[in-house]
């Protein structure tokens, strides 16, 4: 394996070595993106039904382009592939769902090839075509208790993507689409214990999209870098008309918070989007996709008013955001907008932990008082069907000069139930019961982040 990776860098500075024309001579992009991997995968159980399903995953990589004829460059590339498998089995009074199936795996990929530009007045088309190999470093087969039988396997495979380039300056912006096939099925995956046997094949191959910087190194030589007295560029307007893309992370605290010493994280859970969205004056409308992480909370109360335990299912949900913004200048600073936003989620998938029962029993000790307690708690079949709301307000800057950042807090409201269970359980010996739902409602802070593409169309 170690070969392997002396093979890569030597092949580096072997690139860097080529005789070069004109500019942009040697270039280094950064990029990732979602991706959709491709295997096969069977299940024989007597007892229940099992269903994997295949979920979008990153990928990231870097790619190290050298000039090598006009509209010409050979291309050595590095890339990390995550491949996640989820996992459903349903049976006789119950069902369980997953998310992190024993058959997730990662890959390396290490590739060689060309790229086709075609130059155009605003940006750049691209065509690249490349070979290389898989490096699967993980587990392969699985006992009951233990994975076993770890070893490297290395399968080749060619891919092909196309984009487009858009110049920031020296550098330039890319988005494009790829797609990697295998030649052969190395990966065989297997566990089995006395109920089950499953099995997954895969050669490695995935479709994917990407967005990444391109940097030109050119500029990093004194001959090619602008005399220290050049006047500085002006800023651009990146509040001016037109779309723009844009991406955000965020905290939520779900309402209705416990208190659980245990796990100061119980009432937290994150959020992210990517969007395209369409500013007009003061105005913005934002289209795209979120994915939302919840826990389904609850505690345990004994009867003198006391919580003795508590307890949190987790759940997923997707959502397609519609949003309306509309922002103004503050008065005394012409590189601030403070604005207000309305959303519309509309839920496209969800998955929690099912209908499945989960047991739970122990003593609370609370001042030298022992509350011992037992518990039974099983989920409930959702039906979420349904939009919640979203509403906030935000401060909004420039970053470097031709983006924007922006800081909101919002509130989630409206939302269906996407995880519900009943439970029962006694402390002291005195039973109780109750059912509780998962929902997404609560505050929010958020981190938006937004690049004008009419600003990097400009020359």
């Amino acid at each position: 394996m170690k070969n392997k990776y002396k093979i890569f860098v030597l092949s580096l500075f072997g690139l860097a070595a080529i005789p070069s024309f004109g500019q942009h001579n040697f270039d280094i992009e950064l990029y990732g993106g979602p991706s959709y991997s491709y295997f096969k995968t069977q299940a024989v159980s007597a007892e229940s039904d099992i269903k994997f399903s295949n979920l979008i995953q990153p990928h990231i990589g870097i790619n190290f382009l050298k000039k090598i004829a006009p509209n010409y460059q050979m291309s050595l590339q590095g890339e990390y592939l995550a491949r996640r498998v989820g996992f459903r089995e349903s049976g006789a009074g119950y069902s369980y769902e997953n998310n992190s199936s024993i058959f997730n795996n990662n890959f390396m990929n290490l590739s060689v090839g060309v790229r086709r530009i075609w130059e155009k007045s605003n940006y750049n088309l691209f065509l690249q075509g490349s070979v290389g190999g898989i490096f699967d470093r993980e587990l392969n087969d699985y006992s009951f208790s233990q994975p076993t039988d770890i070893r490297t396997k290395v399968s080749m495979m060619g891919r092909v993507e196309a984009g487009v380039q858009f110049p920031i300056k020296n550098n330039y912006l890319v988005l494009g689409v790829r797609h990697q096939q295998g030649f052969r099925e190395f990966e065989n995956l297997n566990f089995s214990n006395d109920n089950v046997q499953l099995s997954l094949n895969g050669s490695g191959s995935f479709t994917g999209l990407f967005v990444g910087f391109g940097i030109n190194t050119d500029m990093w030589s004194k001959e090619n870098r602008k005399p220290k007295d050049s006047k500085k560029a002006s800023l651009d307007n990146p509040w001016s008309d037109g779309l723009y893309v844009m991406g955000a992370a965020s905290l939520r605290k779900k309402d209705n918070p416990i208190n659980d010493p245990t796990d100061d994280f119980q009432n937290v859970s994150t959020s992210s989007s990517l969007g395209l969205g369409y500013r007009w004056k003061d105005f913005s409308m934002e289209a795209g996709y979120s994915k939302f992480r919840g826990r389904n909370v609850f505690e345990m109360i004994s009867e003198e008013g006391i919580p003795v335990s508590a307890y949190h299912r987790k759940f997923q949900v997707s959502t397609i955001p519609l949003t309306l913004r509309y922002d103004r200048h503050l008065p005394f600073s012409e590189k601030i907008r403070f604005g207000i936003s309305f959303t519309t989620h509309v839920p496209v998938n969800s998955n929690n932990e099912g209908e499945n029962t989960m047991g739970v029993s122990g003593v609370r000790t609370i001042d030298g008082v022992g509350y011992p307690y037992s518990s039974e708690i099983k989920g409930i079949k959702t039906n979420s069907k349904g939009v919640f709301f979203n509403s906030g307000f935000y401060a909004e800057m420039p970053l470097f000069r031709t983006s924007l950042i922006a800081f909101k807090a919002s509130r989630n409201y409206g939302s269906p139930a996407f995880d519900r269970a009943s439970v029962n359980y006694q402390v002291n010996g005195l039973p109780k019961s109750f059912e509780n739902n998962g929902t997404l409602n609560g505050w929010l802070l958020e981190l938006e982040y937004r690049l004008p593409i009419n600003n990097l169309l400009k020359k």
